[in-house]
């Protein structure tokens, strides 16, 4: 009896312990309020007061490892340095929301970011990454991640357990096959995959029934997939410069787009269903091989919809 009363004492306890670590994280409101520190020796001196780091644009070559020693902070800057690695001690910064790292030279991500639980923003923009750790599947409360301008050729399988995620930026990488785990991020509004050498969608893409903005600008997709019809709130579909022959009719169940870029593919016509889009306010059909006498008809199917020929 003793013995379950003393472990129902222990976690008490830890749970206590735990709601004060929580407790020192401030919210977005409050964090607006707070000095922004810009140096690291200024920002030492007031440990206990700092939550806000900037060190953008400062020339850094290696990772200032002093920065562990600010528990409390909740967002960290290292962008526009040349910052080849980031070290496993990043991962001491428990409180961490966001991490910007855009515009270094790093080659490769630390297994140990998978302990960052509580970060919300992740820019890698502008580096020179081949992969990234399977450990970023544990990054569960993540709702931003940037990985524009990389040398990515493939994502971890766990990439599908960042079901918090609300905006995936993947543009202007090397990219030629999407997994098919894109499927589980069920909140993601915003996905961001121009730039790169897709041939063709997953089905799995369908299941993003919350996306409202899709860029797939500079691909070389020819088609898309039925379950493409299931992408309901969509409101930005941008196609331009793929390799589109035929007008995709999955695009005519998208009732709630506002705008359509399909600019420098190979299109001949345009499908009455068209017609059906009323809440379309831009139609950007440049650069393809539609013919004058098309021109009209569009206009009188679209009478309130800018189409620019």
């Amino acid at each position: 009896m003793k013995s379950k009363l003393f472990v129902c004492i222990v976690i008490s306890l830890l749970l206590s312990s735990f709601a004060v670590v929580q407790a020192q994280r401030l919210s977005k409101f409050q964090l607006k309020k707070q000095l922004e520190y810009t140096e690291i020796k200024k920002s030492l001196k007031n440990v206990e007061d700092c939550y806000i780091l900037n060190l953008e644009t400062q020339y850094l070559k290696d990772y200032p490892r002093e920065i562990t020693k600010l528990r409390k902070l909740q967002v960290l800057f290292l962008g526009y340095n040349q910052l080849t690695t980031i070290p496993a001690e990043i991962s001491n910064l428990r409180n961490l929301e966001v991490l910007d790292l855009r515009v270094n030279k790093l080659t490769g991500i630390s297994a140990d970011i998978g302990k960052l639980r509580n970060l919300q923003m992740l820019d890698l923009w502008d580096n020179k990454l081949t992969a990234l750790p399977t450990e970023i599947g544990r990054l569960r409360e993540l709702r931003e991640l940037v990985l524009k301008d990389n040398e990515l050729t493939i994502l971890p399988q766990e990439i599908g357990k960042l079901i918090n995620l609300r905006k995936l930026d993947l543009s202007k990488n090397k990219f030629f096959y999407m997994n098919p785990e894109i499927g589980d991020l069920k909140n993601l509004q915003k996905l961001d995959l121009r730039d790169n050498k897709f041939t063709f969608l997953p089905p799995e893409i369908g299941k993003l029934t919350e996306l409202q903005i899709l860029f797939l600008w500079g691909n070389k997709i020819t088609q898309l997939p039925e379950e493409f019809t299931k992408l309901k709130n969509l409101q930005t579909l941008s196609l331009e410069y793929n390799q589109i022959a035929e007008f995709p009719k999955q695009i005519l169940a998208l009732k709630n787009l506002v705008y359509l870029n399909l600019s420098g593919n190979q299109l001949r016509s345009i499908p009455e269903g068209i017609g059906e889009l009323t809440k379309l306010q831009t139609l950007d059909l440049q650069r393809n091989a539609i013919p004058a006498s098309e021109h009209k008809r569009l206009k009188k199917l679209l009478p309130k919809t800018k189409i620019l020929f």
